[in-house]
This record gives C-alpha cells, structure tokens and sequence, in this order.
C-alpha cells in the first residue's frame, strides 16, 4: 500500500539479537499529605550500572521525566512500562491504588484497559485463527445465523474487528452502557441505517466490535474468559490479568477510579460498565501484565508473533484526528488494521491505541522498527495521557542510531 512506512514493511520484529533482560521497576508513592501532589518515594530500581551503555541513558532521562510530569499534572496514580526489544526495561508505578486508603500501587496493581481491550480482543482473534478455528474473512453470519447489519448479512469478521461494518459512528454504543446483554443488543444492529457497504468506511464501534465474542464462543465451543485465559493471559505470564467486575471488585491491589472536580480528586465506584461487552472494553490488567503482553507482540515472548502480523496489517485508511493526535510529530496517515491503529510518519510505523472506561484512561503503542514498546496505565481521566506516547518516543529518538548500531548478545530468554 502506497504511503506505508518500514515500520508497516518489516513487520513485528522476531529476530534473535537482543539486549541482556533486564527488570527495572519502581513504586513511587506519594509521602506528602496531598498524595497527588508529591512524588518523593521509595524505589527499588537497580542502579544503571547494571544496564549497558547507552540503554542505561535512556532509562534515567525516562524516570527522571516521568517523576516530573506525574508531580506537574497532580495525578492519583499511574503505572508504566517500557519494553525494548527481550527486555522489559522499566514498570514502575506512582501515586495510589485508591486516595482515601492511601495504599501505593504496585506493579501487580489491576486496572481497566478500555479499548485497548480491542487489540486483546483481536490477537486472541489471530491465535484462533492460526489455530484453525475460524478465518478472517468467514461471514460473522457463518456462528450467528441471525445477525445481520442494517440489510447486509455477509459482514466478515475482518470488518467486524476494522471498524468496515457499514455503521454509523458508535451504533447502539448506548445499549452497552445501559448494561444491555450482546444476545439482547445484537440484533438491533439490523435496524440501523447503514452508512457504506460494508469494508468501504471507518466507523469506531463498541456493540458491533463485540459480536466476536459469541463468535469465538460459537467456534470453539469454550466461554470467551476461558478462551482468554488459555490463548493469552496464561502463556503471556498476565497473572492478574481477568475480565469481569467481580475480580476488580475483590483484588486488595486493584487501581480504584477517580474523577477531579473543582474540590480536587475524588473516588468513584467500579462499575458493571462495559463488562458486558468484553472485546470491546471489558478486560482488566496490571501494568506488569502489559510489560508481558508487549513483549509477546513485538516477537520476544513465549509466542511466535508470526501469529499476530495480520492484525497489524493497514486495513482501512482513517482521519488525522488532531483531538487526539495534536502532541504526536508529523504525522502523514493513519490505518486502522484490526484493534490497532496504525500511525505512520516520514520515517516510521506506530501500532497504538487508547482507551477509556469509568474513569480509567489507558495508552498503548508498539515501534516495531525499534522493538520499542510503551505502556500508560491511569485510574484517572486526564487529558496529560494524550502526551505520553509521543514524549517517551521523544525521549528516546536520539539513543536510537547508537542502540541500531550498538552489538547485542544473543538472547537467552
């Protein structure tokens, strides 16, 4: 496709050559009486002598720029990590699990994901798929018999998972957030009035993208949790990885929402929202278990990320949208393949998304031409998540003709 960068081009990165692993990671809790407003802390980083040259670098200019900006944007908490290449480089977290207990976060700390629950949803998808279960382009009609999209009842499960399905933007989206089941939501799908045939335009949806739920379930015979525990959340190493309320509900650790008002920050419930929607919106994950999930993705886990380039692929070109992208640099376009969006500037190829549910907020983005990865977990809606992706990229451009070049030992994880 014309426009499409390296990144695109090369694909996940699964060579062989990698740094030595290494774990870095930090717990920063607030000591100040105001907890989001201080960031002195106790941290069990190992000291950068145990990194090679210049990663070490790299990894204090990120901590050093990451204790500011979660000082300077007075934040409840926020949890992080950074994977380069077979190494998961940093976690880390700050601030608190929940402002009236005081109890730090740790890196085990579960938290709502949002969309990002749509890349879940997807490379579960791909493992399937390569499993044999199903294809790409079967009919979501060829599971459900019943389901159709406006008159058209011959949409895919690749313009399910690309946003291509015909559908105004968000159809029904409000039936999910009236805790609607997907068997009873479903079908109203039918009555929608169509936009595009289907495969021809962009439109995000929540309720549609949700129909691979009972497709997976109606291909393998097997609930869509159990399916996510055996293909992704057991052999990626997500420990507290779930998606159900009820696990969040009972995890001491688990990251409680906030939202700021004009007497400062203050706790709200975890809600049923969007749990009845899973692939949607619905999984919960600590940022220890986003550490692994990258890794997996750019080829340097337990997986072969073979598995997952499909979903990577540009599918359907999408808009700028500057809302959203206005702190990223010169961004030229931007495709949406299948859960993933994919950013691409004159040089470079960007797999991203974000997400937001009950006021949790939640970045992720993968370099693949770097073997870089990065993750923001927040229990807070802040609009600073918006400029995290593009300040770590940033941070960490001018390592990267020294690290290109740089000889690596052979990876022995």
């Amino acid at each position: 496709m014309a426009g499409i960068k390296k990144g695109v081009k090369i694909g996940l990165l699964t060579g062989t050559l990698a740094i030595t692993g290494f774990l870095a990671s930090g717990t920063r809790a607030p000591q100040a009486k105001d907890a989001a407003s201080s960031t002195d802390s106790q941290t069990t980083i190992q000291p950068a002598d145990y990194l090679n040259f210049p990663v070490s670098d790299f990894r204090n200019d990120l901590v050093s720029w990451l204790d500011s900006a979660f000082k300077a944007n007075d934040l409840p908490g926020m949890a992080v990590a950074v994977v380069y290449r077979d190494s998961i480089l940093y976690t880390g977290t700050w601030g608190y699990t929940s402002l009236k207990s005081h109890q730090p976060l740790s890196n085990d700390s579960p938290f709502r994901l949002g969309s990002l629950s749509k890349g879940v949803s997807s490379v579960l998808t791909s493992r399937l798929v390569q499993a044999g279960y199903l294809d790409w382009d079967d009919c979501v009609s060829d599971y459900l018999p019943d389901f159709r999209i406006g008159k058209y009842g011959d949409i895919t499960i690749r313009q399910i998972l690309s946003h291509t399905t015909g559908l105004p933007y968000h159809a029904h989206t409000s039936l999910i957030e009236s805790k609607w089941s997907l068997e009873k939501a479903l079908p109203y799908l039918a009555q929608v009035k169509t936009i595009s045939k289907p495969g021809q335009l962009y439109s995000y949806q929540n309720l549609a993208y949700s129909a691979i739920q009972p497709v997976l379930e109606k291909a393998t015979g097997k609930s869509y949790p159990d399916l996510l525990n055996e293909y992704l959340f057991q052999p990626m190493g997500m420990l507290h990885a779930s998606c159900d309320q009820a696990s969040m509900l009972h995890d001491s650790l688990a990251a409680q929402p906030h939202v700021h008002t004009r007497k400062g920050w203050y706790q709200r419930q975890i809600t049923a929202k969007y749990y009845n929607a899973i692939p949607a919106g619905g999984v919960n994950a600590s940022i220890n278990d986003m550490a692994h999930y990258v890794k997996n993705l750019l080829g340097y886990g337990r997986l072969d990320a073979h598995e997952f380039t499909p979903i990577f692929e540009p599918f359907i070109k999408t808009p700028i949208e500057r809302r959203y992208f206005r702190d990223w640099d010169q961004l030229n376009e931007a495709y949406y393949g299948m859960g993933w969006r994919i950013l691409v500037n004159q040089e470079d190829t960007v797999y991203y998304h974000g997400g937001f549910v009950n006021y949790y907020r939640s970045e992720i983005a993968m370099r693949p031409c770097d073997g870089l990865g990065i993750v923001f977990l927040f229990n807070e809606f802040t609009p600073f998540a918006k400029q995290v992706v593009p300040e770590i990229l940033r941070l960490f451009d001018p390592y990267r003709s020294t690290l290109e070049s740089w000889p690596l030992p052979v990876a022995t994880s």
